[in-house]
C-alpha cells in the first residue's frame, strides 16, 4: 500500500461520524438562521448525468414540501469518457447558483470515480460564495 495522501485523515467510524454529525449540525443552524423560516432555495447539481431520476425525486419531494429547487444538469457524461469540468464551467454553474439565489447546494454522482470532479465544483462554488 503506497503512502497516504497528506490531506486525508483516517478516523475511527465513531469520531467521523461524530464529526460529519457537528458539521451538518452546524450548517443546518446556518441555513435556519438564514431562511428565517421561509422556504429553502435548494439546488441540485446531477454530475454528467443527465437521466439522474433520484435528482427529479428529490427535486419533486422538495417542491411539493412548497420549497424553491433549481435542477443542474451539470455536463453529460458521454461513452466512458469524463472530461473534467472548465473553469468557465465552474464559472457559469456559481452565476446560475447567484441568479437562483441558492440557498444550498447538493451535489449528486453517479459513482465514486466522480469524487474529485465534485470535490473540485464543491471547491469553486465555495471560493465564490464563501457564505454559501
Amino acid at each position: 500500500m503506497g503512502p497516504r495522501s497528506p490531506k486525508r485523515k483516517c478516523y475511527s467510524t465513531e469520531q467521523a461520524l461524530a464529526e460529519v454529525d457537528l458539521a451538518l449540525s452546524n450548517r443546518l443552524q446556518k441555513l435556519a438562521a438564514q431562511t428565517q423560516g421561509r422556504p429553502v432555495r435548494v439546488g441540485i447539481v446531477s454530475m454528467y448525468d443527465v437521466e439522474n431520476n433520484a435528482v427529479r425525486i428529490l427535486a419533486a419531494h422538495l417542491r411539493a414540501e412548497g420549497h424553491h429547487v433549481t435542477e443542474i444538469y451539470f455536463k453529460d457524461w458521454i461513452s466512458n469518457h469524463l472530461s473534467p469540468a472548465t473553469d468557465l464551467e465552474h464559472e457559469n454553474l456559481v452565476k446560475v447558483v447567484r441568479e437562483e439565489q441558492l440557498d444550498l447546494v447538493c451535489v449528486s454522482i453517479r459513482a465514486s470515480a466522480y469524487c474529485n470532479s465534485a470535490r473540485f465544483l464543491t471547491e469553486a462554488i465555495w471560493e465564490a460564495l464563501p457564505d454559501m
